[in-house]
């Protein structure tokens, strides 16, 4: 999932030149130093100060971070920073030089029209990417900052092997360094963000796809208490199957990457035998390894339990939260949009055998584990037209529809009735807008809507700086801008700045979300009845698979659900 390549073509913007304007200079907790001023373009001569690369921390392999080591006289950060080793075709065409594990910083924005006794919002940005790549460096946020009237910062943690590695709960690779840097960052953010006239206390974190769902787990640690006061989840959620998982589920492909990398299988070895060997070669050794597999785990410390119980057990702070996915997220699991996705080729339609094949053949394994279960069967049925049932064209949107729902719309909406449960003020939204045909300088196909990560570009403010942007798309993406910035500001993205529209809060019982389109819309119960089937049907089901025997001197009437339950599901077996 090359989320990154495609993020480099929308989001690149003019590179410094060599005459700099410094900024004043700024003294934090670890040293002084400053940034640069520049305009901002198509803003009408708007100037933002940025200051790059600035060390947060600092983090030995496989060992949590640690407040970053402070320096003598004044630095110059205005250029910047490395990325956390991975894989190098995530850039595109990057050296090694573009990465080091020495890449604990993070990027600041601030607009440079304010006085010095302003506190201005902060948005800390984290970006998605699989928890296997990514970077700061690709995201400006010089364009949010002018506009929106807020400071931004852009913060990098490791990711891979060396952020979410882990061999045991007894081991001595604990993971989740990664998500440990991410908390390091917003203490920094708390300690140092005045000196860059940003309130620490209006702190919001936003974050899409694995950013999206690392939001969603910062919400729930309790490492995080104060250190940030609003969220804004895009298209990722912690209880996804991708968002989190367990040590045990870890074993057996940790042992595969262990024989891969040379080390023996023995994983209480493992520190000792990757702690000589080259970054790239443990980067390079890991791709052999299914995703997803490095992410985050429960070790009860970062993350306490499962996110599914925790939002059961309401056992979470309340803050406010705006979340949301796009209307087809579902493109990231195929090859449909250059440089997004490398799964299935869907450029011709999926075929019926191909659908079928590809869903019995552990297309949903990390969901329904048992590739045998009838409830693979009935997820076929889910996503059936039976009013044509052949056609290439209806079963590759049927495909897409399928792991859109399963990977991102239904964690998503789980999370926000969670929130929305514990009375915490609560928006939703779907994103059904996209900007341009071409990705990549490959066309996007008219059958594609807002794929995974469309997003971004609206939130980063980047159509503004494209000189093909209709007037269409150019109001659209100030819209954006106003709403992301105005729930920062006020927790409500309706104010303080209008936007002739009222996007009302999200309730249990209506459910009511805002369609982010040129033209506005509200509705209710976003795919209510696909939703049901994995949040509520598919739990269920598994649930009364697992359960122990009823004694035959048992409740009559829980054999007999129960019976009916599987009687009705082994039906669906007949119909393929």
């Amino acid at each position: 999932m090359s989320i990154l390549v495609l993020l480099v073509a929308i989001l690149a913007v003019t590179p410094l030149v060599n005459s700099i304007e410094f900024t004043s200079v700024v003294k934090i907790d670890s040293g002084q130093l400053r940034g640069y001023i520049r305009v901002v373009n198509n803003t009408g001569g708007l100037k933002v100060r940025g200051y790059l690369a600035i060390p947060f921390a600092r983090a030995e392999r496989f060992q949590p971070p640690e407040p970053p080591k402070s320096w003598d006289g004044v630095k110059d950060m205005v250029t910047l920073g490395k990325a956390c080793p991975q894989m190098l075709s995530a850039f595109g065409s990057p050296t090694r030089e573009d990465i080091s594990e020495d890449c604990l910083h993070l990027n600041v924005y601030v607009p440079d029209d304010i006085s010095n006794s302003s506190a201005l919002p902060v948005m800390v940005w984290i970006y998605g990417g699989a928890f296997v790549v990514g970077a700061n460096r690709v995201y400006d946020g010089g364009n949010i900052a002018t506009r929106g009237k807020v400071v931004v910062v852009a913060i990098n943690y490791r990711v891979s092997v060396f952020g979410f590695l882990t061999n045991g709960k007894d081991g001595d690779i604990k993971g989740n360094y990664g998500m440990l840097d991410q908390v390091e960052a917003l203490k920094w953010v708390k300690r140092n963000i005045a000196a860059f006239n940003g309130d620490p206390n209006q702190v919001t974190i936003f974050g899409e796809s694995a950013g999206g769902a690392s939001v969603s787990l910062l919400l729930l640690s309790k490492l995080t208490k104060g250190l940030f006061h609003r969220a804004i989840p895009q298209s990722g959620d912690a209880s996804a199957f991708w968002g989190s998982g367990t040590y045990e589920h870890r074993t057996k492909s940790m042992k595969a990457f262990a024989k891969n990398v040379g080390c023996p299988e023995d994983l209480s070895k493992l520190r000792d035998c990757l702690e000589p060997k080259d970054a790239m070669a443990i980067i390079n050794a890991s791709l052999a390894v299914p995703w997803p597999n490095f992410v985050p785990v429960i070790d009860d410390h970062f993350l306490d339990d499962d996110p599914k119980i925790l939002y059961q057990k309401q056992d979470f702070e309340k803050y406010d939260i705006m979340i949301g996915v796009t209307n087809d997220e579902g493109t990231v699991f195929t090859n449909a949009v250059a440089g997004l996705g490398e799964g299935l080729n869907v450029t011709n339609g999926v075929s019926r055998e191909v659908f079928v094949g590809v869903i019995r053949g552990g297309g949903l394994s990390t969901v329904i584990p048992d590739p045998k279960s009838v409830l693979i069967n009935a997820s076929i049925h889910e996503y059936t037209d039976y009013t044509q049932v052949s056609s290439p064209i209806t079963n590759r949107r049927m495909y897409m529809d399928m792991m859109g729902d399963v990977g991102f719309v239904a964690p998503a909406i789980r999370g926000a009735n969670a929130y929305a449960k514990k009375k915490a003020v609560t928006y939703f939204y779907s994103f059904d807008h996209r900007h341009g045909d071409a990705v990549m300088g490959s066309k996007v196909p008219s059958w594609v809507r807002a794929y995974h990560g469309a997003d971004i570009s609206f939130v980063f403010g980047a159509p503004l700086l494209d000189p093909a942007t209709t007037p269409t798309d150019a109001n659209f993406t100030r819209d954006i801008l106003k709403m992301w910035t105005n729930f920062a500001k006020t927790g409500d993205p309706n104010k303080p700045d209008s936007l002739g529209v009222t996007w009302p809060v999200y309730t249990l019982e209506e459910q009511k979300y805002m369609s982010l389109k040129p033209n506005m819309a509200v509705h209710s119960h976003l795919r209510a009845n696909y939703i049901a089937f994995w949040n509520e049907f598919v739990p269920n089901a598994l649930h009364a698979a697992r359960r122990p025997k009823q004694h035959p001197c048992g409740r009559g009437e829980d054999r007999k659900a129960t019976a009916a339950l599987v009687l009705m599901l082994s039906l669906l077996t007949t119909w393929f």
